[in-house]
């Protein structure tokens, strides 16, 4: 989610996005991931919620962090862990996620130049190259990990399928399991089939809409046996109080023909 300040240019306040988030957290959701957010914001937000809060809110040389995770207790986020590109691009934040109760797994989370900056879409696959060097020696490990954050791109975008090695065919990733990661966010990236008027992306722009809000997973999740596999959804019913679309990952879902 990206809830945005308290006032600043007509942004959602605090209490608006606690509304949003306390909502996802009252159906079940583990953990919120916070986009374009300030250290108070996140904080008032958690209050609200009676929830935990960690935050990466910090500007620096490099650039600005505006991360946070608001979460239920029984579970820990451990280990903070900047991952750069260089001295002036930010990849991802990480964190371990420890849960009492569900899949504990890495967490990376982003938040990508804008596609509107000069330059953006060489800093995005640059960021998305370092990520990947240091995904990859998790993957080597058998380490879960899970990739959430605002791309700034889209699922069939290079700085996704061929710098972090995103691909939308788990039967793949399940094969390939050190060399490549699983995207379910294509079906979103383009209007449902029985409705090709509908909503779809995360994010609309000058009457456009687009993908740019992204959940990837490791092999670790993908089970063919069980048919376990990760899926995502929108929740749209609650866009009116947010920039962005809210994100859903379920870790634990089994397919269904």
């Amino acid at each position: 989610m990206a809830p945005g300040g308290n006032t600043d240019k007509g942004k959602r306040t605090a209490a608006q996005a606690a509304e949003v988030i306390k909502e996802l957290l009252d159906k079940g959701i583990e953990l919120v991931a916070l986009c374009e957010v300030n250290e108070e914001t996140a904080t008032a937000i958690a209050d609200m919620c009676n929830s935990k809060v960690v935050t990466m809110c910090l500007k620096e040389k490099r650039g600005k962090w505006d991360l946070a995770i608001v979460f239920k207790k029984g579970i820990r986020c451990e280990d903070p862990t900047r991952v750069l590109a260089n001295n002036t691009i930010r990849a991802a934040f990480s964190w371990n996620i420890v849960s009492d109760t569900g899949p504990s797994f890495h967490l990376y989370l982003l938040h990508w130049k804008s596609r509107l900056m000069d330059g953006g879409n060489d800093e995005r696959e640059c960021a998305a190259q370092a990520l990947w060097a240091n995904v990859s020696r998790r993957l080597s490990d058998a380490e879960p990990v899970v990739i959430m954050g605002d791309f700034n791109d889209e699922p069939f975008d290079r700085s996704v399928t061929k710098k972090l090695y995103a691909v939308r065919d788990p039967d793949f990733v399940r094969r390939n399991r050190m060399t490549s990661l699983y995207n379910p966010m294509w079906p979103l990236s383009c209007p449902p089939t029985e409705d090709p008027w509908g909503a779809f992306g995360s994010y609309a722009y000058k009457g456009r809409r687009f993908l740019l809000d992204q959940a990837i997973t490791s092999a670790y999740f993908l089970d063919h046996k069980s048919g376990r596999i990760p899926s995502v959804r929108m929740h749209r019913s609650i866009l009116t109080t947010n920039d962005h679309t809210p994100l859903e990952l379920c870790l634990g879902t089994k397919a269904t023909l």
